[in-house]
């Protein structure tokens, strides 16, 4: 699996901040923000919906709610909170929302602290130290968000795995992952080497290697029509790219000398 790594020229700009203020129960906001925002729950509970999914969140949980994201957050018990607004460039696996709790929302919270330590404290060094401590903060978000993908682009593979026999294209994995198509063929190709269509051939191509290798062999046309593909000229495209032979040469590569009339 690769790594994520963020850039030395990322420049997160943190422009609100919340500190340990309590909120009253009752307490509502919706909007459409243009920036991140870190949500941090220290006492209470609240429920947040971000771009149509609904999390609720426990005291010691948080939430990065991404750039350009349709938000509504509710709260019946009242809550403490710290937060941080900040702007910066996309990030890869941060464009959807990122739950945070545990070890990394201690973390987190003890990298918030210090920021606000430093912005009421230290005018005149504040804003390199805080971008350090930013840069802790993301890259922090980012780890905990590898599991999330990870588990993603599993169930991306599991299901072409369960259906690349059929029909299948972007628009059914997105569905069915509940996830845009850029962001499936994103995670799928960091965690696989392979964007979609390409697994999606490979998998079919192992398959018809497997059913020619049987006796007696498939047509190319039963082949073709089992696999999922539109039409045979189209798998004989496919098979001849990938395995480098059209699937006629394949099948005579297969003819032994003795079963020659």
């Amino acid at each position: 699996m690769n790594s994520i790594t963020i850039s030395p020229s990322f420049n997160p700009q943190p422009f609100y901040y919340v500190y340990r203020r309590y909120r009253n129960e009752n307490w509502t906001i919706g909007d459409s923000i243009p920036y991140y925002s870190l949500f941090m729950l220290l006492e209470g509970t609240a429920d947040i919906t971000i771009n149509g999914t609904s999390y609720h969140l426990e005291a010691g949980e948080g939430i990065l709610t991404p750039p350009y994201s349709v938000r509504y957050a509710t709260t019946k018990t009242g809550f403490k909170q710290n937060d941080i607004d900040f702007y910066a460039e996309k990030l890869p696996f941060l464009d959807s929302a990122v739950k945070i709790s545990g070890e990394k929302f201690s973390i987190i919270n003890k990298h918030i602290d210090k920021i606000n330590y430093l912005r009421l404290s230290l005018p005149p060094l504040h804003e390199t130290a805080i971008k350090g401590h930013m840069l802790i903060i993301i890259s922090e978000i980012l780890s905990c968000n590898k599991s999330k993908t990870d588990i993603t682009a599993e169930k991306i593979r599991k299901y072409i795995i369960q259906n690349y026999a059929q029909s299948i294209n972007m628009q059914q994995i997105a569905e069915f992952t509940g996830l845009s198509k850029a962001y499936c063929g994103t995670i799928f190709k960091r965690h696989t080497g392979y964007s979609i269509s390409e697994y999606i051939c490979k998998l079919r191509i192992d398959s018809a290697i497997e059913q020619f290798d049987e006796e007696p062999p498939s047509s190319i046309e039963e082949i073709s029509y089992n696999l999922g593909f539109c039409d045979v000229y189209h798998f004989i495209k496919v098979f001849k790219k990938v395995t480098g032979i059209t699937p006629g040469q394949y099948k005579k590569s297969l003819i032994k000398p003795d079963s020659i009339p």
